[in-house]
């Protein structure tokens, strides 16, 4: 679990500069608007794909971890933009000890 939570690290990064050279706004921060900021992604055995979109949400598509994490689980980071840094609200689609090993092994910031 824990190499598929850091396969987003270079993104919340990217996501942080782009908010940084922004001025603060998050609404370009995405492939779409600033692809040139976000690393290509490659699969790894934990995570099969790593989208951005709206404004710098990060969304991570799990390969089968086991019993307890199928494949096409997904976990979300959701940025939110403070006067000095940008907090993350996690949400996952994964269940019972997954999620909360999860929730609890994601830094929110």
């Amino acid at each position: 679990m824990g190499n598929a939570l850091s396969a987003v690290e270079p993104y919340k990064l990217a996501v942080a500069d782009c908010s940084q050279q922004a001025g603060g706004v998050l609404t370009t921060c995405n492939t779409t608007n600033s692809a040139s900021q976000f690393p290509a992604f490659t699969p790894t055995a934990e995570v099969s794909a790593v989208s951005v979109t709206g404004s710098g949400v990060i969304q991570a598509t799990l390969n089968s971890l086991g019993t307890t994490v199928p494949a096409n689980t997904t976990i979300t980071w959701k940025p939110t933009q403070g006067t000095t840094a940008i907090t993350w609200n996690i949400t996952t689609t994964a269940t019972g000890n997954a999620a909360a090993a999860i929730t609890k092994n994601s830094f929110g910031s």
